[in-house]
């Protein structure tokens, strides 16, 4: 689905920015996967280079197959830690939007295709609300929906829960987490949080401070029920934050 391989990045100016260097890895239909590291390490960079908006300096990037960057664009659902939605469109047709803009359908047939999946989103009955009339949980659904519309084999997510309350977070993921093991698309999520990665994600990736490299990839173990264990979650989280060279008390 997605394989980066030994890929560099850095910005060309009067003084150059190294940002990347020999990033690897890899991501398979179905999985879940996050990336953490310090703030400035390059993670929304890498997702930038993932999605096509910018050029790597070296190494290749496949998504579903592609490695032109027009192409592998193609392949991607990007959410942003914004919602991004027009105030003055409804629920509805700001879930419907980005199949208009990507000339996948028509308003009407977006809009019906949008309207199918409002129950599993949990926005029945929130149709013809603005977005100001909505929590920020509700708008982030609202966001999730409208990429997951397109139907892109790999999901990328740039930290879409940051900016909500700790409840709302916990509530969003939960909601994501069982509503995403019932399709087969891939995700990548970028976050802050080493907990929310771990209870997510299949995997997780640890980067280093720029220049932003990976230093870790750490396993999450799952139970029958698709839940870690909390002795199991504790030790993952111990592992990443060692590779984050952040202390653990014993």
């Amino acid at each position: 689905m997605l394989s980066v391989e030994g890929v560099a990045k850095t910005f060309v100016g009067r003084r150059p920015v190294e940002a990347l260097r020999d990033v690897s890895l890899h991501v398979e239909a179905g999985d879940f996967v996050s990336i953490v590291g310090p703030s400035g390490c390059g993670k929304s960079t890498l997702f930038n280079l993932i999605a096509g908006i910018e050029t790597p300096s070296s190494g290749r990037i496949a998504a579903g197959g592609e490695t032109d960057a027009d192409r592998r664009r193609l392949s991607c659902g990007y959410m942003f830690q914004k919602d991004l939605l027009f105030p003055w469109r409804s629920v509805l047709d700001n879930a419907a939007l980005g199949l208009e803009v990507a000339g996948v359908c028509g308003r009407a047939e977006a809009r019906s295709r949008a309207r199918e999946l409002l129950p599993r989103f949990g926005l029945e009955g929130f149709e013809g609300h603005r977005p100001a009339e909505l929590s920020g949980g509700m708008r982030q659904r609202v966001a999730l929906l409208r990429t997951l519309l397109l139907k892109r084999p790999l999901l990328l997510l740039d930290e879409p829960f940051a900016s909500l309350d700790a409840l709302t977070r916990r509530e969003l993921q939960d909601w994501l987490r069982s509503t995403w093991r019932t399709g087969s698309e891939a995700a990548l999520l970028v976050t802050h949080d080493v907990r929310e990665a771990i209870y997510l994600s299949d995997r997780v990736y640890v980067m280093s401070p720029r220049p932003g490299s990976i230093v870790a990839e750490v396993a999450v173990p799952r139970g029958a029920g698709g839940s870690t264990g909390a002795l199991a979650a504790a030790e993952v989280e111990t592992a990443v934050l060692r590779a984050l060279q952040i202390e653990t008390a014993a």
